[in-house]
């Protein structure tokens, strides 16, 4: 998607009820419903000439209405995309999870397997005691795999939030 065509849904989503809906709550429940009244008739967003920059237009009778107004719409815009973010990194997380289960599972078989040979063959036999300190390392190792992919996770949504404060 190019940069211009990223924007002009920016701009479209400015105005959308997705918005539009969260900014007139905004406004309602902090005693501003004047501000919030025909609020999507009143608003305008368009990108400035070959730039990454969005001007949003909001008349009202007043300028501090259409203010109000303008700051509510910013604030549901960044919100929602504050929730995008959080709720695709939640799919990612849960698909990373997955993953984490099935590598689990094919390793569990692939040690069994190993056991099983090793006790076909007799080449090594690990008592039962050698054999629960194994199992115990490989669950200490993948917790270790999950935390660290928790953590790097939760990086990337505070810089990504931190990125859209800015």
């Amino acid at each position: 998607m190019t940069g211009v065509k990223l924007w002009k849904i920016v701009c479209r989503l400015l105005k959308s009820p997705l918005v539009i809906e969260q900014a007139k709550e905004k406004l309602i429940a902090s005693d501003r419903k004047e501000a919030g009244e025909n609020l999507q008739r009143r608003v305008s967003a368009r990108i400035i000439g070959d730039t990454d920059i969005i001007t949003i237009k909001v008349t009202g009778a007043t300028a501090a209405l259409a203010r109000e107004g303008a700051w509510a719409i910013s604030n549901a815009y960044k919100n929602y995309r504050q929730d995008r973010a959080q709720e695709q990194s939640r799919r990612v997380l849960s698909f990373l999870e997955e993953q984490v289960t099935r590598a689990e599972a094919e390793v569990d078989a692939a040690e069994q397997a190993v056991r099983d040979y090793q006790n076909e063959v007799g080449i090594i036999s690990l008592d039962n005691e050698a054999s629960k300190l194994n199992d115990q390392l490989t669950e200490l190792e993948s917790q270790l795999l999950i935390t660290d992919i928790t953590i790097q996770e939760n990086r990337l949504r505070l810089q990504q939030v931190e990125e859209k404060n800015c």
